[in-house]
């Protein structure tokens, strides 16, 4: 199709607590003339996601370096929503190497939210959500999605605890 635009997210919208796992291999940047170079090109993990306005996304190899986790809810100008970082930090990703993936997301006993993100069995990045921008999102399906990036992903598992 010559998309530089990946979305491939669950049927299942009930997903609560789940470690999502993943080999992925990031081998180059891209632009399209209809999808120019943006920072956060690159790849990332829907997590709980309702819809194109409701969603948590871990992004773990963007072109301008940084992973985050950030929190969409509806109402804005990106896509009907509005993205709010929770957490933020560097990538460490080298191009054409296999690495192993894991993010985890868990509502606590306050109802607040946890995410997590590994990478090659180091932590590098996590979150808590107590309401940024409106309430936790209790549930929703996993998703993959890629922006200006070719990349190779194997063995996408997903497990409740």
């Amino acid at each position: 199709t010559d998309s530089a635009i990946l979305r491939a997210i669950t049927r299942r919208r009930d997903l609560t607590d789940v470690t999502v796992s993943l080999r992925l291999r990031h081998d180059s940047f891209v632009t399209t003339p209809s999808t120019p170079a943006t920072a956060w090109d690159g790849e990332h993990l829907f997590l709980r996601y309702v819809d194109e306005t409701s969603l948590y996304s871990v992004s773990f190899d963007r072109r301008d370096g940084s992973t985050a986790i950030k929190k969409k809810v509806p109402g804005g100008t990106s896509n009907g929503g509005t993205y709010y970082t929770l957490a933020s930090g560097t990538d460490s990703f080298v191009a054409g190497s296999f690495h192993d993936l894991r993010a985890t997301i868990r509502t606590t006993s306050n109802g607040s939210v946890t995410i997590g993100l590994w990478v090659d069995g180091t932590p590098v990045l996590s979150a808590i959500d107590i309401g940024v921008g409106g309430p936790p999102i209790p549930s929703g399906g996993i998703g993959i999605r890629g922006d200006n990036a070719e990349f190779t992903f194997d063995d996408l598992v997903v497990t409740s605890p």
